[in-house]
């Protein structure tokens, strides 16, 4: 977006950006619709032969399937149809999938209306990725913010960059005195100390592991005991519901605080969930509390006037403008936190790397107004000053408790090239493979991380320490696949290892991080550059490791043959990664 236009100028913009988006969004769910059944499983986008198993403890309803590859996750909106998507049984969200005691495949899906149907047994059926159109609400929203006092004094000032937010020194200074005592650190305390004495709109950038959640926590408690109403908002259920439990967890004694939203499957959520504001506790009291929802939530019949002293955004580096607008209408300060270096918002009609100018986080971010945390808990020095030195101009260091972090395995290794890789002296190694013909999946790779597991597991290392990302859902099947029928794992140690796409780890960690990079086809990297290259993909990839990151990786993936000028940068810091690792040949 161009800078230094009229509010009437910036307004179209926005508006514009809304309906190509939306029309872009509709126009792709059709193209993926018609393509071949084949085409939509190798797109991630579909899940085929699916058999209806009953209803689960929280009313989804539970379908078991011999193969989920897709990229499918929790809310994603989708359809379900024995056959032809464009006559579909019903329109359903994503409510969670894994793995039944026998090692069959589940899925779990919910009904996004009241329209619940029966489903046969006996049939096969088909899911596929879909949309929920919220046009209407989206455009409501944009229209309330060019036409409200709200919109035009508050919100728009702030996305056209006019962020002159005064302070009372006095409550500055007393909010800072708190979050000292509560064992802040120097800059933790200015982020929280900024962010509860700001009246109008106060920015914090969280790079990995430096405490961004409990700053969160901290903020809201802070404002909750000044008699605030607290909406906490995030692109995905997931954030959410991380916010919420680091809430409750600083206000242990407080039970005003509610999620609203649809039944949820998250076992972790320990705050009760209520489908509308009205028919919740916090609808009848007066005082303060706290509600974490979607933005859509803020302006349909869940939460539809309902008024906040503060909107707290997380992630707010993955939330377009667009999205943005239907929370902060529902109050006039505006606590901004998120990280543009990690994962850009998804949008339909433009690049993965262009994406970063429309997200909230981006737009309204001036050096001056902003707090970046730089004290990271979570990596060791070698890994924190790689992802430092690559991603935050060195402005990030880590803690004394981690530093010097260091992976130790017991025992020795039973393989010489086994021991290197797990030699507590290495934190950051590179496993060259060989294959240069793979896509979506290697079985190279996946053989290789099964001897890391196995061998882990022979050593009595504990495998819920253990986390293998890719960029790809197929990948990570194949490898969880590859473990299971190994018949060398113990099932419910197995199960408690994470085997994941990159976008469903940010905002987790483990000690052992193993990357696969999967991909070695020269026309398939060049085809998808501009996804598997993403730097901030890479960023989450690594800085998830707390002691060890071990990426397996071919050299035709850090040296592509075919490349676009502007992908020339982020394909160099995987090469930096390379050439900052212990390389170790098998």
């Amino acid at each position: 977006m161009s800078e230094r236009k009229t509010p009437a100028e910036f307004y179209k913009e926005i508006l514009d950006f809304a309906e190509i988006e939306l029309r872009e969004q509709k126009n792709s769910v059709r193209e993926e619709l018609e393509r071949s059944l084949d085409e939509r499983l190798t797109r991630g986008r579909c899940v085929t032969d699916l058999r209806y198993f009953g209803r689960t403890a929280n009313g989804a309803c539970r379908f078991v399937c011999a193969d989920n590859l897709s990229d499918l996750r929790e809310g994603d909106i989708v359809i379900i149809h024995p056959g032809n998507p464009f006559e579909f049984t019903s329109l359903m969200s994503w409510a969670g999938d894994g793995f039944l005691p026998d090692g069959k495949e589940y899925v779990d899906l919910r009904f996004s209306n009241k329209n619940e149907v029966s489903f046969d047994a006996s049939l096969p059926y088909t899911v596929d990725a879909y949309y929920l159109d919220m046009s209407d609400v989206i455009l409501r929203a944009i229209h309330e913010l060019g036409s409200t006092e709200r919109g035009r004094e508050r919100i728009l000032p702030l996305f056209m960059g006019e962020l002159d937010d005064s302070v009372s020194l006095d409550e500055y200074d007393a909010a800072q005195d708190v979050a000292q005592l509560d064992g802040f650190n120097d800059r933790q305390q200015e982020a929280i100390a900024s962010a509860v004495a700001s009246e109008w709109c106060s920015l914090i950038q969280g790079p990995p592991g430096t405490g961004k959640t409990r700053v969160l926590a901290n903020i809201v408690k802070q404002r909750v005991e000044r008699g605030e109403r607290i909406l906490i908002t995030a692109c995905t259920h997931r954030a959410i519901h991380e916010a919420l439990h680091a809430v409750h967890q600083a206000m242990p004694g407080f039970d005003r605080i509610a999620k609203i939203s649809q039944p949820v499957s998250d076992s972790r959520l320990c705050v009760p969930v209520h489908e509308n504001f009205s028919q919740s506790p916090l609808a009848g009291i007066s005082g303060a509390y706290v509600v974490g929802a979607t933005a859509y939530a803020a302006r349909n019949n869940r939460l539809a006037g309902v008024e906040f002293d503060c909107v707290i955004v997380d992630e707010a580096s993955q939330m377009t403008l667009p999205l943005a607008i239907m929370a902060m209408l529902s109050a006039d300060t505006y606590v901004l936190i998120g990280d543009p270096k990690q994962l850009p918002p998804v949008v339909a009609s433009c690049s993965a790397f262009d994406a970063a100018c429309y997200s909230l986080f981006s737009r309204i971010s001036l050096p001056h107004d902003l707090v970046r945390l730089n004290v990271t808990y979570r990596m060791n020095a070698e890994i924190s000053n790689w992802v430092a030195e690559s991603f935050y101009s060195g402005d990030l260091v880590p803690a004394e408790s981690c530093k010097n972090r260091m992976l130790k395995v017991p025992g020795s290794g039973s393989t010489k090239w086994l021991e290197e890789v797990l030699s507590e002296k290495n934190s950051l190694v590179w496993i060259p493979t060989s294959t240069n013909n793979t896509r979506q999946y290697s079985m190279e790779e996946a053989a290789l991380i099964h001897e890391i597991i196995c061998e882990l597991f022979r050593r009595g290392f504990d495998l819920s320490d253990v986390a293998v990302i890719t960029p790809f859902r197929r990948q990570a099947r194949i490898i969880r696949r590859r473990l299971m029928q190994s018949g060398y794992l113990v099932p419910d140690m197995l199960s408690s290892v994470v085997i994941d796409t990159v976008d469903r780890m940010q905002g987790q960690e483990r000690p052992l991080i193993i990357v696969s990079t999967a991909a070695s086809d020269p026309g398939f990297l060049a085809a998808i550059q501009e996804f598997v290259y993403l730097p901030q993909r890479l960023n989450v990839a690594v800085s998830r490791a707390r002691s060890k990151c071990i990426v397996l990786g071919s050299d035709s993936f850090v040296r592509p043959a075919y490349i676009n000028e502007e992908i020339v940068e982020a394909v160099g810091f995987w090469s930096s990664l390379r050439s900052s690792s212990v390389v170790v040949d098998v």
